[in-house]
């Protein structure tokens, strides 16, 4: 049953959008149709003109130009295209193919936007035969970047072939079925049920543990500062750590659904949450937020699953010059919401190393400014050089460190 716990979260206007997120009834009962372009023409991702939008034009166009609007990315909140638009293109360099397909859209080598994203049309798949192909428009070099979670994800979701158009091309017939979710705002029971065929076809036989932390700590170019004493507390108190970027897709989805407590920080991993679809028994999510921004996409899936939500803040936000966005970076402690949660619920309290913490500030300090240079747009020799003299790193850090500290401390 779907409930919140917003009683470790800090009292600011973030808190109150997300609990009216939270009471934003998701579910509707419109059922999406597909629809049938004879001789119908694909055109791939172009994200060359300035007015692209995030994952390019493309899109399909009918067989006397019509651009089919259907074939667009759901609008995101600020009330943009993610994905289409028709360019300019030449029929008589279309490549042809002698064969029906099912259109999908966009596919990116990136799991959040996988979940979040890019699976809507796929609750029609199973009305058509296995010798049909999907078609979809790769962003960002699909064929280099295929590989592991993505590429498996797809095979799991449809085991007949598929094609990636690179370059526009013309189909015997395009079936293009009409989104099952409308971005941030809806999601019908064809979406649900998309996942649900995922977990069947993904279940593995392996050891699965009823308490389960998922991590970032490990990656290599992370963007999150602080989360290892995050993910002590949680293994202090019985939750087996996972990092997904060392699991198989599958092994991920399994241990997901078999599991009673789902663990981690927001964003993409959170989004996981989606492969608990079919699990009979309820499911407590505990989401550490990394930022004061909310992530909007959160709120439909815990309607979707059912799962009763923990929020938790952990972040520190010493420095205001960067905008809340995807890149980070983040800094998280283990503070008093952590604390308040671990006496309430029995738990082993969570230890606080100062010095660690330390550790995890001056790095983030050192890449919030690196990014701060970036967004300046200092370009040549100045930024060479500032890349390469340590002690201007230096003087990043203590750029208001004693005033940020303090912040932190309290």
């Amino acid at each position: 049953m779907l409930q919140y716990n917003f009683n470790y979260m800090y009292d600011n206007d973030s808190t109150e959008k997300l609990k009216k997120m939270a009471a934003y009834d998701y579910y509707y009962d419109k059922r999406p149709q597909i629809l049938e372009v004879p001789n119908g023409i694909i055109l791939p991702s172009n994200r060359l003109d300035r007015d692209a939008p995030f994952f390019g034009k493309g899109g399909v166009v009918t067989a006397d130009g019509s651009f089919m609007k259907q074939s667009t990315l759901s609008t995101n909140l600020s009330g943009t295209l993610t994905f289409g638009g028709k360019y300019e293109y030449n029929e008589d360099e279309l490549t042809i193919y002698d064969e029906p397909v099912i259109y999908i859209g966009p596919f990116v080598n990136h799991w959040g936007h996988l979940l979040a994203d890019l699976l809507s049309r796929l609750w029609c798949l199973e009305l058509f035969p296995k010798n049909y192909k999907i078609a979809f428009c790769g962003v960002w070099d699909w064929e280099v970047h295929a590989e592991g979670q993505s590429k498996e994800l797809l095979e799991l979701i449809w085991g007949g072939g598929y094609i990636n158009v690179k370059r526009p091309s013309k189909f015997k017939k395009v079936y293009l079925p009409e989104e099952s979710l409308e971005w941030g705002t809806h999601y019908s029971e064809e979406y649900k049920r998309i996942y649900k065929r995922i977990v069947e076809k993904a279940k593995l036989d392996i050891p699965c543990y009823e308490k389960i932390y998922f991590t970032r700590s490990k990656l290599r170019n992370k963007k999150e500062f602080g989360e290892k004493g995050i993910e002590d507390f949680f293994s202090a108190n019985g939750y087996k750590v996972f990092s997904p970027e060392n699991m198989s897709a599958r092994e991920q989805i399994t241990l997901i659904n078999q599991c009673k407590k789902f663990a981690s920080i927001e964003g993409t991993i959170a989004h996981g949450i989606v492969f608990a679809s079919d699990n009979e028994q309820e499911v407590e999510q505990i989401i550490i937020k990394k930022k004061k921004e909310n992530n909007p996409r959160q709120p439909l899936f815990n309607s979707m699953i059912g799962a009763s939500v923990v929020y938790i803040d952990a972040y520190v936000q010493p420095y205001n010059m960067l905008p809340e966005i995807g890149q980070g970076p983040y800094l998280l402690k283990v503070n008093a919401n952590l604390k308040n949660y671990a006496r309430e619920n029995g738990m082993i309290a969570p230890h606080i190393k100062y010095t660690v913490f330390l550790s995890d500030f001056v790095q983030y300090s050192y890449i919030y400014f690196r990014e701060c240079i970036k967004r300046l747009q200092i370009k040549g020799r100045i930024r060479r050089k500032l890349s390469k003299i340590k002690i201007l790193k230096v003087m990043y850090i203590k750029i208001k460190l004693i005033k940020s500290l303090r912040a932190c401390g309290k």
